[in-house]
Order: structure tokens, then C-alpha cells, then sequence
């Protein structure tokens, strides 16, 4: 009964095969096979890999959706075949067959349009030519529907493209493409700054001549060169925008916690004696001028590029999105894969959310704060007044977890 039921899809499957257009019949059809919860162990990995092998020696296992999914690449109707009678030897392949719940034609997650910037997924065949030849054909697609493509680098093993131009029409047009894994739109980020303004007067800190001060990249809207701040600003720095689309006031209260945090507090939390500071001027002023995703994440990586001596980063920009329970986020992946690249540390914000407001748990850390590499810094409250709801040291309300 298991195997018959797992069946069924094969004629969906070969239907696939026969309708495709014969400019792009070498593309892979995908299964998303559904994995029992108690045989996702090692000892059933093997068996269930053997079953969707087909009669070569390869794996055409080529990633998983989450814990309990897995994405099935079938190269053409003779491999479909090949699996499907695996299948129906279910005496022989007893044990993988009972470990499989489910199969389905894999269906690409795609948004409802509302806006004409996309952002264009494709799957990882693992295979470098494959992978190539997948992406100039969808290229050439996209040219004769007369959209403005762009390959956008986040990180080895993932394939985006940002698209300009699209339509509705379009939109459903791109949906049909084989190797699609996901449409969504290009996110879109802005600074919003919480701050309270202060009659304090603090005595300005300068360096000391002859000790070698630390440097911390700052990834964010610039820094003011204010009386405070000038004497631990290095004498380069990286912009990616004109002086007329820059408003500091982020980085500048950034930059003020890191130089004048344990002042601002009156207490010693940090113990920081002093760090010099290079403005990496990554964000526009978003009054003027919006930024998508990949532009944000390419002036990052820029900025570090250009400053190999420097080995901290910081970074107090993300989204309000709660990251996925089963995914990375591609702005967390790419931050890995720059970390990694220019062997540094991004010491990245958690983010922070309003579910205090109305008795809800604190939310899960924003998407690009679930980079794996990366030092994410939540908040913790340092005092508490009568109306406040958190405990001293215990997490602020809030503070994403």
C-alpha cells in the first residue's frame, strides 16, 4: 500500500518531462520526498539514497527543505523510470520504502505580486555545469520577457537573481521555469532609531599616545565627526553613497556606545579603554534613498574587502523579520560566507520586537541576525524602575531570543 501510494506522482512527473520546451529539457525535475520522523537516522539514510538512485552510482539526493524533507533530483524520463521501479520492488527495498511518508512534485514557494523587484531562487544541482547551463537558460528567459536580470552573490550554493520590471503576467510566466526553487520580493531595509535626548555633558575621551588601540569596523549610516567622537575616528574610511544621501544619526549612536558606553551608564560593563573607529558608510540616508538586500549585503562585503587589517565589524542593521524555524535566511548565509572569506567577526544586533506591547513571548532573532558565524547581541536590562516589566539582568522586553 506505502509503495503504491508513492506512486502516484510518476505520472505527474513524466508529464513534466514531455511538456518541457526542448531549449531546456536537459533541467532536472524535482521530487520533495517527506521522511518519517523515526527514520531520519544514519542507518536509513543509505537505503533511502539507494532507493532514488536510479540505476547509476550517484546521489541525486541534493538538499533538504527541512529535518524531514528531502529535494530529489530526477535528470530525465528513463531516471524516472528507474526510480519508479525501485519503487515497486518493494520486497527488495522494503526498508527505505517504509521510511518514506510521502512524495510530491517539488512547488517553488512564490509570493503574491505587489511589487516589480524580485527575488529569484534557483535549486543547487550540485553539479558546476549543470548548475551554469540552468542559469543562462533562465537568463535568456527572463531577456525574451524583457526583465532586467542580475545575478546577485550571497554565498556558495545559492543561486538569486534580482529581477526588475516584473508583472503580474510575468510573474506567473516565471513560475513555469523547472529549476525555480523561489520567488519572493527583494526586501527593502530602513533605519528606524529609538533614542531619548540627554542634557548630559560628558567630558570628551581621548586616545593615548603610544598604546595601540584596537580597530572596530562600523558597518551602518556614518559617523558625525563631532567633538566626541573625531579623536577615535581613523583618518580613512569607506562610503558608498555621496555626502547628500548620508544621515549619520545611526551610526554616530552606535559609534557613541562603543567609545562612551560604561560613561553613559555611570558603571563598568564593558571595561573598554578606548578603540578606534573606521566609518563604513554602508546605508543612505532612507528618507532619500531606498536600499534592497543585495545592495546592502554588496556594500558590506565592499567595505570589509577594503580594510583587510581590520578583524571586528559591527553591525546594528537587519530586518523585523522573525528568522524561519527550518532555514537560514540568505542575508545570514551571505554574512557567513563573507566572515569566512575575510576571516573576521560581525558583532550583529538581535533585533528587537513589540510583542511586549500586548503580552505576546519575545519573538525569535531577526532574519540576518541568524548568521552562524557571527556574535549576536541581544539587550539586558541594567536596571529597573516602577513601571518597567524586566528584572535587572535578566533579558529586556524587547530584545529578540
Amino acid at each position: 500500500e506505502r509503495a503504491a501510494l508513492l506512486l502516484e506522482p510518476f505520472d505527474q512527473l513524466y508529464d513534466a518531462f514531455r511538456t518541457r520546451p526542448n531549449a531546456r529539457d536537459f533541467i532536472p525535475a524535482t521530487l520533495k520526498v517527506y521522511i518519517d520522523d523515526l527514520a531520519i537516522a544514519k542507518s536509513h539514510r543509505k537505503d533511502i539514497q539507494n532507493l532514488f538512485n536510479g540505476k547509476r552510482t550517484k546521489n541525486n539526493v541534493i538538499g533538504f527543505m527541512d529535518s524531514n524533507s528531502l529535494l530529489i533530483k530526477v535528470d530525465n524520463l528513463e531516471e524516472g523510470q528507474s526510480i519508479r521501479r525501485n519503487i515497486a520492488n518493494f520486497k527488495k527495498n522494503a526498508k527505505s520504502i517504509s521510511a518514506i511518508e510521502g512524495i510530491e512534485i517539488f512547488s517553488p514557494k512564490i509570493i503574491e505580486y505587489t511589487e516589480d523587484v524580485l527575488k529569484v531562487s534557483l535549486i543547487d544541482y550540485h553539479n558546476f555545469e549543470l548548475n551554469n547551463a540552468v542559469k543562462v537558460a533562465f537568463t535568456k528567459f527572463c531577456q525574451e520577457l524583457n526583465l532586467n536580470i542580475k545575478e546577485i552573490r550571497y554565498s556558495i550554493g545559492l543561486i538569486i537573481f534580482k529581477i526588475e520590471g516584473a508583472t503580474p503576467a510575468t510573474l506567473d510566466q516565471l513560475s513555469s521555469f523547472a529549476a525555480l526553487e523561489a520567488i519572493d520580493f527583494m526586501p527593502k531595509y530602513k533605519i528606524v532609531l529609538d533614542a531619548l535626548d540627554t542634557e548630559d555633558v560628558l567630558d570628551i575621551l581621548e586616545p593615548k599616545e603610544g598604546v595601540d588601540y584596537p580597530i572596530i569596523g562600523v558597518l551602518d549610516t556614518g559617523i558625525s565627526d563631532n567633538k566626541y567622537l573625531k579623536p577615535w575616528l581613523t583618518l580613512d574610511k569607506f562610503s558608498s553613497y555621496p555626502d547628500e544621501l548620508i544621515d549619520s544619526s545611526h551610526g554616530t549612536g552606535v559609534s557613541s556606545v562603543i567609545i562612551y558606553g560604561d560613561k553613559l551608564q555611570n558603571e563598568i560593563l564593558s571595561g573598554n579603554t578606548g578603540c578606534l573607529l573606521f566609518d563604513a558608510t554602508v546605508f543612505p540616508d532612507s528618507k532619500k534613498e531606498s536600499i534592497y538586500e543585495d545592495e546592502l549585503i554588496e556594500n558590506i562585503r565592499e567595505a570589509i574587502k577594503s580594510q583587510r587589517n581590520i578583524k571586528i565589524w559591527n553591525l546594528s542593521l537587519g530586518t523585523d523579520q522573525e528568522c524561519d524555524v527550518n532555514d537560514f535566511s540568505d542575508f545570514g548565509i551571505a554574512l557567513d560566507n563573507i566572515q569566512e572569506t575575510y576571516d573576521v567577526i560581525i558583532c550583529k544586533s538581535a533585533g528587537n520586537c513589540k510583542n511586549f506591547i500586548c503580552g505576546r513571548p519575545k519573538g525569535r532573532v531577526a532574519k540576518s541576525a541568524d548568521s552562524f558565524r557571527a556574535l549576536v547581541v541581544g539587550s539586558i536590562a541594567h536596571n529597573k524602575n516602577e513601571d518597567d516589566i524586566s528584572e535587572v539582568n535578566h533579558p529586556s522586553p524587547f530584545t529578540r531570543i
